[in-house]
């Protein structure tokens, strides 16, 4: 999955109804923080789940941490269930390699021209190839975050 705004709630709605009692392993790339990206997480239902298996990838922001960055939408007084209390079991991810492999996909991702800290991911499969940039200046679609050089 890519990211996590409005639209991962129907997403969500969906995958319960696809896969009932089944447990559901997913990967969330986040690209960036802002609100339209991760504001829709707290109302994925299979977070809510025990069965479930969610690992979330993205990078650390301006003065925080990924982890703090997924925690923001769910503290007091924004909503009234933390991170930490949802039921999935949650592994939340900082990108330290820019090239992994989720199972057999294999993922490169690179720091776009956007405000703030953004990255875009190429995915690879065994059938197809994805680009997914939602939101780059059109100046420079990749490259480097201020202070590093590459």
């Amino acid at each position: 999955m890519l990211d996590a705004g409005s639209g991962i709630r129907p997403l969500g709605i969906a995958l319960q109804n696809e896969f009932q009692t089944q447990p559901i392993s997913l990967s969330l790339l986040i690209t960036h923080a802002h609100w339209d990206h991760i504001q829709g997480f707290p109302f994925f239902k299979p977070a809510y789940d025990s069965k479930n298996q969610i690992s979330i990838f993205g990078c650390d922001g301006a003065g925080a941490s990924f982890r703090q960055i997924m925690a923001e939408p769910m503290k007091v007084p924004f909503f009234p269930i933390t991170m930490r209390e949802l039921s999935a079991r949650m592994d939340i991810r900082k990108l330290s390699e820019m090239k992994f492999f989720i199972g057999k996909v294999e993922i490169h991702a690179a720091f776009v021209n956007h405000p703030g800290v953004c990255v875009g991911y190429r995915i690879f499969t065994s059938g197809a190839r994805l680009l997914s940039c939602p939101i780059t200046s059109p100046t420079n679609f990749f490259s480097t975050p201020p202070g590093q050089n590459n």
